[in-house]
């Protein structure tokens, strides 16, 4: 969750997840065998983060998650990524077809190159290190978690269960990774009012992707003066909490020329909120007032908004660039999947 807002302090790296799973798989295993740990003695037990080893819960579920669990699908992406670089109309390297895409798209997208490199960096090198069979959870402590599952109402998504859970349990016993992520499928449970209490921010970050990724709950007039409101809104909150975000992250977010159905600059939606927003909490004014000078440092304030989806938008990219290879490089495997 919240993967398109890099400008979020996310507090977790490949060099976590990988550093030692097998003595994060021994420290999981340990906790569950405590009743608390299994949150027997309530659903949040952010008092017991270390000594139920929180952070192993989500180092571990990560590493599952890649090396277990999505490994055919990110076979899958390197395929499809290296298919793209071979296909007709782009170049050789990484180097020249990121050269090609930029000047010929004026889009900024190193997504592709990046995706391909990281994924054959888990595959090839990464998990190839791990004897899996011996890092795998073993029968008794999947009907553990599987028990833990069932007690806290959470349902089977598009994700693997094991995974979900243990990123519960993180999440649940203070592991601030799984904490910004996680969420209950409960309305009304113990996670749901700790959350409302401890992570306000988080609520406006849901209200934001909502209406960001549903072009129908905004019109393209407004689109990027939403986007902005709401994210100068959670910018106050986070830092009401104590927590950093990366300003420059965020500029680049909301006025950077990637828009799918924005058809206002920064300049025009920064002056529109001036004029329409009606709050008289000056903390909010002091971050606008910071965000356009920095818009216009980086020269993003009155450039012209181009295209952006955030949840697969590169995909598109290429089918409006090439859409014959992309319907015979990608429909195919693409589905498969």
């Amino acid at each position: 969750m919240w993967k398109e807002y890099d400008w979020l302090p996310l507090p977790l790296s490949y060099s976590r997840i990988f550093a030692d799973p097998a003595a994060d798989r021994t420290s999981v295993f340990l906790a569950l065998e405590k009743p608390e740990c299994r949150l027997e003695e309530g659903e949040v037990r952010w008092d017991l983060k270390d000594s139920c080893h929180a952070e192993c819960f989500t180092n571990y579920a990560n590493f599952l998650y890649f090396c277990q669990y999505v490994k055919d699908e990110l076979r899958s992406e390197v395929e499809l990524s290296q298919e793209l670089f071979r296909g007709p109309g782009y170049e050789p390297t990484v180097y020249q077809w990121y050269s090609k895409w930029d000047g010929k798209n004026n889009r900024p997208s190193k997504w592709l190159g990046e995706r391909l490199l990281e994924g054959r960096w888990i595959l090839e090198y990464t998990c190839t290190q791990y004897s899996m069979s011996s890092l795998e959870l073993d029968d008794e402590h999947y009907e553990t978690l599987m028990t833990v599952w069932q007690r806290l109402g959470e349902r089977t998504t598009m994700y693997n269960r094991t995974f979900e859970v243990l990123v519960s349990l993180a999440a649940r016993l203070g592991d601030e990774w799984a904490s910004f992520v996680y969420e209950s499928p409960q309305e009304n449970d113990a996670w749901h009012v700790y959350e409302t209490e401890k992570m306000p921010w988080k609520s406006a970050l849901r209200d934001m992707r909502a209406k960001m990724n549903q072009p129908s709950t905004v019109t393209a007039r407004d689109a990027r003066m939403t986007a902005l409101r709401l994210s100068i809104e959670t910018w106050g909150k986070l830092d009401t909490a104590g927590i950093d975000i990366d300003l420059d992250r965020m500029v680049d977010y909301v006025c950077g020329g990637n828009w799918l159905f924005a058809e206002e600059s920064c300049e025009v939606s920064i002056s529109y909120l001036k004029e329409k927003h009606t709050t008289t909490d000056q903390g909010f004014w002091h971050r606008l007032s910071a965000f356009e000078s920095l818009s216009i440092e980086k020269d993003l304030y009155d450039i012209v908004p181009n295209y952006r989806d955030s949840d697969g938008w590169e995909a598109r990219e290429f089918r409006v660039a090439d859409p014959i290879g992309y319907r015979t490089k990608w429909t195919d495997k693409g589905e498969s999947k």
